[in-house]
């Protein structure tokens, strides 16, 4: 039994609340964990740290488009109510799950970038890290894509 999430399933703003989530532990990791002890990581700090950046800004980005799709979502009274909404959402909500969307899978082609240009020092602990990273967030970046297409269809319906 394998484990899949059909992208009618979520809604977007479960997906912003997600990915803000996801970027916000991704940032605290690199520069608490990755960056400090990158000896032990394989790839140098100041890469870590350029990751890092980007997954702040994705994590600005998400978290903004979650509160202010609660804070103007018809039923959003409270946290449960916001997160159970089936609405198809905005076509600028659609929009912007495109763009998050496409900055995750850059974020990765860009991680993939940096372990080829490091492979000869990146550990095995990095290996680890980085390849779990990028599967993480290329799948979450699928989801993010075929929600959109599923949602602004729904909407033109």
């Amino acid at each position: 039994m394998g484990f899949s999430v059909h992208p009618t399933q979520i809604t977007l703003q479960q997906l912003f609340f997600i990915d803000f989530c996801g970027a916000a532990i991704s940032t605290l990791l690199h520069f608490l964990l990755l960056a400090p002890f990158d000896h032990l990581f394989g790839l140098p700090a100041e890469v870590v740290y350029l990751l890092g950046s980007m997954a702040f800004l994705f994590c600005c980005f998400s978290g903004y488009q979650y509160l202010h799709r609660w804070r103007y979502s018809s039923n959003g009274d409270t946290l449960a109510s916001f997160l159970r909404d089936r609405d198809a959402g905005s076509e600028s909500s659609t929009s912007a799950i495109k763009v998050i969307s496409v900055l995750n899978f850059g974020y990765c082609l860009v991680s993939i970038g940096f372990l080829t240009y490091y492979f000869a020092r990146i550990t095995s602990l990095g290996w680890a890290y980085f390849l779990g990273e990028i599967l993480i967030v290329s799948a979450l970046a699928y989801i993010e894509f075929k929600a959109a297409r599923v949602h602004s269809s729904n909407r033109l319906k």
